[in-house]
């Protein structure tokens, strides 16, 4: 994203800043495109299409403690975090006005998960499985890069697009 944001003509002070997350400033300044503009940058010869593919597993938990055991307060991920401990800890709403913040477990998440599943109720994009909102098959993706791996992929994708002068200035 930082690549992204530098394109976007971030200064060096803004994308330093922790205030703002950075894939806010990059969805200010490209805002998710229609399928219709997908569908026709990346049949143009020269397009790049990439996915970023993650492990499930590691996705999961990493939106567990970053969404809800590192929620902000009083931010819609804490806030769903308190509704988690009301259903599955039978926390009284009283106990939340209280400065100390206590996440809901990892065990508590993953049943909260399951539940919305079995009941049919779309997820939050940080825990829904790729599969569901991105399907490489209908797109002319040239690369799938893996999370795990993403600074070596990375640098891949700019020496192919002739950008890599680009990670000199990180």
């Amino acid at each position: 994203l930082h690549i992204f944001n530098q394109f976007a003509g971030y200064n060096k002070t803004v994308l330093r800043s922790r205030k703002i997350p950075p894939v806010t400033l990059a969805r200010r300044k490209y805002p998710r495109p229609s399928v219709e503009k997908l569908l026709s940058a990346l049949s143009s010869q020269n397009s790049i299409g990439f996915l970023i593919a993650r492990n499930p597993f590691e996705r999961f938990i990493s939106a567990y403690r970053d969404k809800i055991k590192g929620a902000l307060r009083n931010s819609p991920h804490d806030k769903l975090g308190r509704r988690i401990l009301m259903k599955y800890r039978h926390v009284h709403p009283s106990r939340f006005r209280h400065r100390a913040r206590f996440p809901p477990s990892f065990k508590e998440f993953t049943r909260y998960v399951l539940d919305e599943v079995k009941e049919g109720n779309d997820l939050d994009m940080h825990w829904t499985p790729v599969y569901s909102f991105c399907n490489p098959c209908q797109l002319n993706l040239t690369h799938i890069i893996k999370f795990e791996t993403l600074d070596r992929d990375t640098s891949s994708i700019l020496e192919i697009a002739g950008l890599t002068h680009l990670l000199q200035q990180n």
